[in-house]
């Protein structure tokens, strides 16, 4: 792997890692926020005051709440990490799609983006390093977002085909003037490193990523 894919995956290794540690820190202030609610009213009961039950459960299960979403997040963090294990393997794209897609949420939200994810009937396997295509369409999703205005839709899309796959990136509504940069030096050189072909969807904005395994 030459220095500048090692040096791109390195940067969204670090943006990734600062997005999710970012999202369980406000997990944690939530649930913190609900403890000191939890003080205040055990404060109350130990002053005579009337234990409030239903105020109780609902803080509880705030806080239920707050665990689950922090599991979901370390859960794809986790998987994440273990992307980078075996440089090449054989890739369920779709499970791919709608792990990028997780990662890439809380960048959309930010920009007042929706991102869907439209993964197709079939599952679909393409030899591939997992790492590699999650940065470059992280970089795709970046590249699109950074045109996008809010209250716009990105659309990820899965097809099978006979020797591969077809993940589309996309704007919403289809047949609209998008006007989306020209794929950067990291993402051609992403694609090259991958034996991806990257085609600009000039109909929708974005790009189709056509894949072999041949």
């Amino acid at each position: 792997m030459d220095e500048d894919i090692e040096h791109t995956g390195l940067v969204f290794f670090g943006k990734v890692t600062a997005s999710i540690s970012h999202e369980i820190k406000n997990r944690m202030a939530i649930i913190n926020e609900q403890a000191g609610l939890l003080e205040d009213l055990l404060l109350m009961a130990e002053r005579g005051g009337e234990v409030d039950l239903a105020r109780l459960k609902r803080v509880s299960g705030a806080v239920k709440v707050q665990v689950a979403m922090g599991d979901r997040i370390l859960r794809n963090m986790n998987r994440f990490a273990h992307s980078i294990d075996n440089p090449v393997v054989s890739v369920d794209i779709r499970s791919l799609l709608e792990l990028t897609a997780k990662l890439a949420a809380r960048l959309a939200s930010l920009k007042g983006v929706n991102l869907e994810i439209y993964p197709g009937p079939e599952n679909v396997e393409v030899t591939t390093s997992p790492f590699l295509l999650m940065n470059l369409l992280w970089l795709c999703l970046e590249t699109a977002l950074s045109v996008s205005d809010s209250g716009s839709e990105l659309v990820l899309t899965c097809q099978k085909q006979e020797d591969g796959a077809a993940i589309g990136i996309g704007s919403e509504p289809e047949g609209k003037e998008h006007h989306f940069p020209e794929a950067s030096r990291e993402l051609k050189s992403l694609a090259s490193a991958l034996g991806i072909e990257l085609v600009a969807n000039e109909q929708r904005g974005g790009w189709t990523i056509r894949m072999s395994n041949a």
